[in-house]
């Protein structure tokens, strides 16, 4: 009925109110789209702003995932060093009382001081300045395999000495100018027993430089040799207190075949009631090794 009263209505219309009407019906049909096109901008700007809090949100949920997943294997290492033994790799992880680490060729004396670094650079956030080691040529893709990726300054490959000599003197340097204001940082030793024979006028300095500096330039000092003698420790003399007092030491133990034992004994050592152990009968777990390590951290 509308219809036909509408065209009844434009049937006695003149020209000019038909084209009145068909303006009129124009621009209402502009107005309906223009209204049409606002609502659908509208409705866009509403999805993209939704789209962008999802993205938002998901990117804060892999965060939290990952600060939680981190957190979570920190804790358990964290928690494995404490369990082990009453907590003796726990001290030397997070200590910075020098190390000294003896015994027998294939003791895994080398393996165990890059697990105590790679714990103290984790710990500690501390970083690996230097390894001196006149076979570290060959060990490089051995016991300092996972250590190389942490971009250490390596000194004496090849049994170079006039250059593990050098390394001495920059430590020197670095323990006079340091303070505990500064970063940690973690020095490796290896051979010194060798090391008195080749050089004997700079390592008379390393030893005691290592009980009476590096801790008051934050610095870790690790310390490999085949003996606690003199001899075994630069050539030095008349330290044994000093040692005694200033270090700690890890003797570890091979087989008749130099094949690891994974066991010793430590000296130093302050337990949870403020005793010093000697000789403590201890053993290195399955998984203190440099690759497993890494795979947890």
């Amino acid at each position: 009925m509308q219809r036909d009263h509408a065209e009844a209505m434009y049937s006695l219309m003149g020209d000019g109110e038909r084209e009145l009407v068909a303006n009129q019906h124009h621009k209402g049909e502009q107005l309906d789209e223009a209204g049409f096109n606002l609502q659908l901008q509208q409705l866009k700007a509403q999805i993209a702003e939704q789209q962008e809090k999802e993205v938002k949100h998901k990117a804060e949920a892999q965060k939290l995932n990952k600060n939680s997943s981190e957190t979570a294997q920190t804790s358990t290492l964290e928690s494995m060093l404490k369990e082990h033994e009453a907590g003796w790799l726990w001290t030397l992880a997070k200590g910075k009382m020098p190390i000294i680490i003896y015994g027998k060729q294939g003791a895994y004396k080398s393996y165990t001081a890059a697990c105590l670094a790679l714990l103290k650079a984790h710990f500690q956030s501390a970083k690996i300045v230097s390894i001196s080691d006149s076979h570290a040529h060959q060990n490089r893709d051995e016991s300092w395999k996972e250590l190389i990726a942490l971009e250490p300054e390596l000194y004496g490959s090849n049994e170079n000495w006039d250059e593990y000599a050098e390394s001495i003197d920059e430590a020197c340097v670095r323990w006079a100018n340091r303070t505990l204001k500064d970063a940690p940082i973690i020095s490796i030793w290896d051979e010194l027993t060798t090391m008195g024979m080749e050089i004997p006028e700079k390592s008379v300095v390393l030893m005691p430089k290592v009980i009476s500096s590096p801790r008051k330039a934050n610095e870790n000092v690790i310390c490999i040799t085949h003996s606690l003698t003199n001899a075994g420790l630069g050539g030095i003399e008349g330290m044994s207190e000093a040692i005694k007092e200033g270090t700690l030491r890890l003797r570890l133990k091979a087989d008749s075949f130099q094949e690891p034992l994974f066991k010793g004994d430590l000296s130093g050592w302050v337990d949870g009631n403020g005793d010093e152990q000697n000789e403590m009968a201890v053993t290195l777990p399955f998984w203190f090794r440099p690759e497993q390590l890494v795979e947890m951290f």
